[in-house]
């Protein structure tokens, strides 16, 4: 996988009078979204590195894989703090270049027995169904900002937040 070329023209900026809402918003999502988030928005804290981070997977063709609930929860970032185009460009030049693993109804249960058994408010639905996809799929880094991930025995592609 190469990055692409056009991603430059595809970093987004976010709206000015929304960023005091962007950081709480995230932490109420999970850390997990945002480091998609910080590598499509110029401007969020975290990009220089999610861009790093997303260079190193490209220069050594690592296949990404996303769960539908991280891109459902990444697409509802990008409408509210960025814009409706965002997603359609997100659409044409981000989606080609992602592995999607959609929550049907094999994973979903497999989710929510796992959410059941963690029995921590800190570990969301979609977090234990990115869990049960790793596993079955034998992936050991995620490219995240949640310590979720560490405590559960995966690498993070990205360290946690500052």
């Amino acid at each position: 996988m190469r990055l692409p070329n056009h991603l430059d023209q595809f970093l987004l900026k976010q709206q000015p009078n929304r960023r005091s809402l962007h950081r709480q918003a995230l932490a109420a999502l999970g850390k997990y979204r945002a480091a998609l988030f910080a590598l499509l928005v110029r401007d969020d804290h975290m990009h220089v590195r999610a861009r790093a981070t997303f260079e190193h997977f490209a220069e050594n063709n690592t296949l990404l894989l996303i769960n539908a609930s991280i891109l459902l929860e990444t697409l509802t970032l990008l409408q509210r703090r960025v814009s409706l185009e965002a997603i359609w460009d997100f659409n044409r030049k981000i989606m080609p270049i992602l592995d999607v693993v959609w929550a049907n109804e094999r994973w979903h249960p497999r989710a929510l027995q796992r959410l059941h058994a963690e029995r921590s408010r800190s570990v969301s639905l979609t977090g234990s169904l990115s869990f049960e996809i790793m596993e079955a799929r034998e992936i050991a880094t995620a490219f995240t900002f949640d310590n979720n991930f560490t405590e559960r025995g995966f690498e993070m592609a990205l360290g946690p937040e500052d």
